[in-house]
């Protein structure tokens, strides 16, 4: 019975634990300039967002949420700024900062209004300088989306993402940035590049409280969760990219931490609570992308060799490693005024089967979806868009889905204002999102720009 208990714990959180790199992890993301201004030695720009969250449910009481009842289960203020400037034509910096204020939490039960928690962060941290050979290097904190996926980290595998609230961020606002250093150089009728980092972290995960902790069958369970240092801290990528008219085309490799947390050890004894031991598996990866416009339609791909991905077996204690071809599939329809029409196909197939005690042998095969639909009207102040996700976990076992439908509206070029629903779908407790399926929400947020 308990290696049973322990096996079904360990599957949760493994699929958990790599469910933001399964739906989130490779989100392309368009980093905006910051206004020219050639009176003035620094420029900048920031804004205060605060969003609100409204839990449309009561979450499963079989497990030990702190939120029992449908309520407010968010008020937050973000406040970002960011200073840009420049100490010669060659030589440009860019700094910028966040801190995020939670108004709002529930303890057993009970929802207290307070200023709860505060973090502040770094976000870009670089200095540029580029040289009359064409040679580019960035250095600092900085953010690197490699990939065409929405859905599937394929040759993405650099920046860590914001998983805290799967599918309820807006995409271009979960990559993390990360210390690295960064020279590119045209070669070859392209550009070559090389990344190196240093202690880049991992995916950032709800904390113990909030509604989405990756970690809620183990919550009261007396099981203690330890996060292991990863065996090397250092990173390299590499990539060599080149444009064309209609498209263009990639390829990188790279030896890196993956950016999710596996299960790397679990000990068990009569004299001491049990203790589970997570840490980041050391991957490498070599891959390629293309894109190309073909009228209305801009069509999308991606595929690589993946070595070392940890999965879970389903037999406690232990992940094992194992190699994997991943592949994206992207098409993009865009002949119909003011509004865009996209659909992802996204595969794993895992050469190692493996067998796992009452489920049987594992798939080799398993697919992904992701389908948007983008609206704008009102000379694109006001954008609607629907979402979709669906995944297929190891052993064909389904992740659920999740589906989000937003609106924005831009009273001016200073004041947003943002709705969103977003709804989770589990239909058993194999799923990663059954603890999850209650957790429905509606999403405020006001924004202001400066």
């Amino acid at each position: 019975m308990k290696k049973s208990l322990v096996a079904l714990i360990l599957l949760g959180l493994s699929q958990f634990a790599n469910a933001g790199e399964d739906f989130f992890s490779s989100v392309q993301i368009n980093v905006d300039t910051l206004p020219s201004d050639d009176n003035s030695p620094v420029e900048f720009r920031g804004y205060v967002l605060a969003i609100g969250k409204y839990g449309l449910d009561a979450p499963l009481a079989e497990y030990a949420f702190e939120r029992s009842e449908a309520g407010i289960s968010q008020m937050r203020t973000d406040a970002f700024m960011e200073l840009r400037g420049s100490a010669s034509d060659s030589l440009q910096w860019q700094v910028s900062g966040k801190a995020e204020l939670d108004w709002y939490r529930w303890e057993s039960g009970q929802g207290e209004w307070g200023l709860d928690r505060s973090r502040l962060r770094l976000k870009d941290a670089f200095i540029d300088a580029t040289f009359d050979n064409g040679l580019w290097i960035r250095a600092g904190h900085q953010i690197f989306t490699w990939g065409e996926s929405e859905g599937l980290a394929v040759t993405d595998v650099l920046s860590p993402i914001d998983s805290r609230a799967p599918g309820q961020a807006e995409l271009q606002d979960i990559r993390e940035q990360i210390p690295a250093v960064l020279a590119s150089i045209p070669a070859a009728d392209g550009k070559l590049s090389l990344v190196v980092s240093y202690r880049a972290g991992h995916n950032r995960y709800a904390e113990s409280e909030d509604d989405f902790y990756p970690y809620i069958t183990l919550k009261d369970s007396g099981i203690n969760i330890h996060v292991q240092d990863p065996q090397d801290w250092y990173e390299y990528a590499v990539r060599w990219e080149r444009q064309f008219n209609g498209g263009d085309i990639s390829f990188a490799a790279a030896d890196v931490n993956a950016n999710e947390l596996s299960v790397v050890d679990f000990q068990q004894s009569n004299n001491a609570a049990p203790s589970l031991s997570f840490s980041q598996a050391r991957i490498q990866m070599a891959g390629a992308t293309a894109n190309r416009v073909f009228g209305s339609w801009l069509l999308k791909g991606e595929l690589a060799y993946h070595w070392g991905q940890m999965v879970d077996t389903g037999i406690a204690p232990l992940a094992l490693e194992q190699d994997q071809w991943r592949s994206a599939l992207v098409g993009e329809y865009s002949g119909f005024d003011d509004l865009l029409i996209s659909l992802e196909l996204n595969n794993i197939y895992a050469l190692q089967q493996y067998e796992a005690e009452g489920l049987g042998k594992s798939k080799l095969s398993q697919t992904g979806l992701v389908f948007r639909v983008r609206q704008t009207a009102l000379n694109e102040r006001l954008t609607n868009q629907l979402w979709f996700y669906s995944l297929e976990l190891e052993r064909g076992v389904s992740a659920g889905s999740i589906v989000r439908a937003d609106t924005s509206y831009d009273l001016s070029d200073s004041w947003e204002l943002g709705l969103a629903a977003v709804i989770y779908t589990s239909t058993d407790n194999s799923q990663l999102l059954y603890p999850y399926q209650n957790n429905d929400s509606i999403n405020a947020t006001v924004k202001y720009l400066f």
